[in-house]
């Protein structure tokens, strides 16, 4: 059955700007904070970053650090930060366009490595730079019902883009939704070097042990890699969706629903006052349309 796209537009707003109460919340200034340093590219003894990354992820990890929080949060405050203050973007992908963007289903009687591991998707480097250049949207799960059988299920995504001030890697980052709040978000990075998500995930394996300073082969690298593997699997169709220049962004439109005065759901969509829905279909629209979203 194929949810109400209403219903899950809405549900995706309220999701979210729990997440923004949240930051704001643990991270007082860190919206304001993060402004201030993305207008300050290359002043200040601030590297020179690419225009197509918004601010490098060295930010959130100075204001989070700065509070004491732990560093999981850096990727979780740098995506939620950059989706509110750049736009406020929501693209909600129909199912059939979902659907496309992996080679074949994945058969829950299977083991789920063994699939991922015959199942290497190409990086879209080049379409990735251009279509994220800057922004930070929010890609939703087209349903919020999950299948029956599903290994991983995911509510969205953020997804943006890094330049890593170490390396100088491109890097796409996920922030992986799995709809239990702040700490079900789940940062995956995919390293734009790399021809495929196998590839990334031995190079993202690497990073982990030269962070932990763990010996090659540390089984704590490798099941945090393959986590990290199996999310950004688990969300690529969402990412393919984005990308799929067949697919008519069809909007923006924005929740249409009237909260009673004073509860929870009133104070929660106080918080994102410009979030706006795209929809993704390939069903040509009869309005206009926008592609892409930026």
């Amino acid at each position: 059955m194929v949810d109400d796209q209403d219903q899950v537009a809405e549900a995706v707003v309220l999701r979210i700007a729990a997440h923004v109460r949240e930051l704001r919340t643990r991270y007082p200034d860190a919206l304001a904070q993060l402004r201030m340093m993305a207008g300050k590219r290359g002043l200040d003894g601030l590297p020179h970053w690419p225009e197509w990354c918004w601010l490098p992820m060295a930010g959130s990890a100075a204001v989070v650090t700065r509070y004491g929080g732990a560093p999981v949060d850096f990727g979780r405050v740098a995506a939620i930060a950059q989706w509110w203050l750049t736009g406020q973007d929501i693209v909600l992908p129909s199912l059939t366009v979902a659907e496309q963007a992996i080679p074949h289903l994945i058969d829950p009687d299977a083991p789920l490595d063994e699939q991922l591991a015959s199942m290497d998707l190409r990086i879209p480097r080049d379409e990735l730079l251009d279509e994220l250049a800057g922004a930070c949207y929010y890609v939703a799960s087209p349903s919020i019902t999950p299948p029956a059988g599903a290994p991983v299920w995911v509510c969205g995504c953020y997804v943006h883009l890094e330049w890593d001030t170490h390396t100088g890697r491109p890097e796409l980052r996920l922030l992986v939704d799995l709809g239990g709040g702040w700490d079900d978000l789940s940062p995956v990075p995919v390293h734009l070097d790399q021809p495929t998500l196998g590839w990334s995930a031995t190079s993202v394996q690497q990073v982990i042990m030269s962070h932990l300073h763990l010996a090659p082969g540390a089984p704590e690298a490798h099941t945090l890699a393959q986590y990290a593997r199996t999310l950004a699997w688990a969300v690529w169709p969402l990412v393919g969706a984005l990308l799929d220049r067949r697919a008519h962004l069809v909007g923006p439109h924005r929740v249409t629903t009237t909260p009673a005065p004073g509860s929870e759901q009133e104070r929660l969509l106080r918080l994102v006052p410009r979030a706006q829905v795209w929809q993704l279909t390939y069903s040509r629209p009869s309005g206009g349309h926008l592609r892409p979203v930026k």
